[in-house]
């Protein structure tokens, strides 16, 4: 009679602590358009050819990161890790410092977020924003299609919200979550002024919007169900929510 084995291996049930679940489902609203994946391997980022390259990559290429975006097409964007306080070890330290090099030297930035200082969704959009025109301009200049003059259009300001809402990273200061029930369900309605009426628990909630670049008040326009708000300074537009 054969003696019942117990598993050489068992399933993890949670590929993603609690943390980086909270991460993963605030990184999903923020950039809807862009692929999110977790726990990849940092020697699939590589361009790695032959054993030199295997060699060269050497430590670093069995490290992960926690989290990695991309675009549609999985054409990488950039990197997230959330580091907890084991990272302030002196030898966690110099491993996250080479991850971080690595990253660099690859053009590929890298976003790190403590545990305990998770931003809500708007402040992850402006992050993610300014990481994203990063990574385009880098891709950019290695394949020799914009020229860096000091009057590029992608120097701009202007040039970050462009970039980004092609993503779904839809950047501004108004934050569309009704301030009493916390919901995202809401709608614009107007009276004297636009507002939000959450959908939940029927209160309403000001819309207040402040130009990222001039810190001057933004408008708000209608253009049929959308809703923009908009600096006359700068000369701006940005979509800010649609009713359904």
């Amino acid at each position: 009679m054969e003696e019942n084995k117990r598993p050489q291996y068992k399933d993890k049930s949670q590929l993603l602590n609690k943390c980086e679940q909270q991460l993963f489902s605030k990184l999903r609203e923020a950039a809807p358009k862009l692929v999110i994946l977790s726990q990849v391997s940092m020697s699939q980022l590589f361009d790695i050819t032959g054993a030199k390259g295997f060699l060269q990559v050497g430590e670093i290429g069995r490290k992960s990161v926690d989290f990695l975006i991309c675009r549609e097409d999985t054409s990488i964007m950039l990197a997230i890790e959330l580091n907890g306080p084991m990272h302030d070890k002196p030898s966690q330290k110099i491993g996250d410092k080479k991850k971080k090099d690595a990253l660099e030297e690859a053009g590929i930035p890298l976003i790190i977020i403590k545990p305990d200082a998770i931003p809500d969704v708007d402040g992850l959009r402006k992050i993610l924003a300014q990481h994203i025109v990063a990574r385009t301009k880098h891709e950019a200049t290695k394949n020799g299609t914009i020229p860096l003059k000091s009057n590029d259009h992608a120097t701009k300001p202007l040039k970050v919200e462009e970039q980004s809402q092609k993503y779904g990273v839809v950047i501004g200061n108004t934050s569309n979550s009704c301030k009493h029930c916390g919901s995202n369900n809401l709608e614009v309605n107007f009276a004297r002024s636009y507002y939000f009426r959450c959908i939940e628990c029927n209160k309403n909630t000001s819309i207040k919007a402040l130009c990222p670049t001039c810190n001057r008040s933004e408008k708000t326009r209608k253009q049929k169900n959308n809703f923009f708000t908009e600096c006359a300074h700068c000369n701006t537009s940005k979509l800010f929510h649609s009713n359904a």
